[in-house]
């Protein structure tokens, strides 16, 4: 991965060994072979925007989870594809709509928003009463509370994102807030990325020894 350019040092790739550019194995999976983790799991908690004032930051755990970062039990899912973390969801639905069944995803820290194809982002959007600028929709922000719930089912188990969990606030240069839809679109995927938007809603455990990907509600 080329970074020379980015604002960062590098790029800690945690994915399977098969994509990777240089043919070698990923440093989690050295760990692994090295015998340096105690189980060949890690785990992400990413903070809320509102917890980040008391100081708790995000945290990666290697080789277990953290307790104190979830609550209830986990939903697993198998891996369908040992690329990526992919997974099958069971469905979305928006309020009572079906937005879709089956289908493709990946849990991925490294994407910020829910990515997804077109066709079901952009009902996701119209639904909401967006208008598309530049790729992203905006919401009007007086409406948020009396929008409907995102559900996706994963293993089963419904996985619920409220109107506050998928509507951002951005600020723009004027000094005012804008609302803008955290579903974007695009015409070249065939699959969902569950980026930090979900995962910081639902711990999420990226399990190598079973290949599975388990979430728990984050706290």
């Amino acid at each position: 991965t080329q970074t020379a350019d980015s604002q960062f040092d590098g790029i800690f790739g945690l994915a399977y060994p098969s994509i990777s550019e240089m043919q070698t194995n990923p440093p989690f999976v050295n760990m692994i072979q090295q015998g340096v983790v105690n189980e060949p799991v890690f785990a992400f908690y990413l903070n809320k925007a509102s917890d980040s004032s008391s100081g708790d930051g995000a945290e990666l755990v290697l080789g277990g989870v953290d307790p104190n970062h979830y609550t209830g039990d986990f939903t697993y899912t198998p891996v369908v594809e040992q690329t990526y973390w992919k997974i099958q969801i069971n469905g979305i639905t928006l309020g009572s709509d079906e937005i879709c069944s089956t289908y493709p995803a990946i849990p991925d820290s490294g994407t910020s928003l829910l990515y997804g194809p077109s066709e079901f982002t952009d009902q996701i959007n119209q639904a909401l009463g967006g208008e598309e600028s530049d790729g992203t929709y905006v919401v009007d922000c007086t409406t948020i509370d009396s929008l409907p719930d995102v559900t996706i089912y994963i293993g089963g188990t419904p996985f619920v994102l409220h109107p506050q969990d998928y509507i951002l606030s951005m600020p723009t240069e004027s000094g005012e807030d804008v609302c803008v839809s955290a579903f974007i679109g695009s015409d070249n995927l065939s699959f969902f990325i569950l980026g930090d938007v979900f995962m910081r809603k639902y711990y999420t455990v990226f399990d190598m020894g079973n290949n599975q990907v388990g979430f728990a509600l984050a706290q």
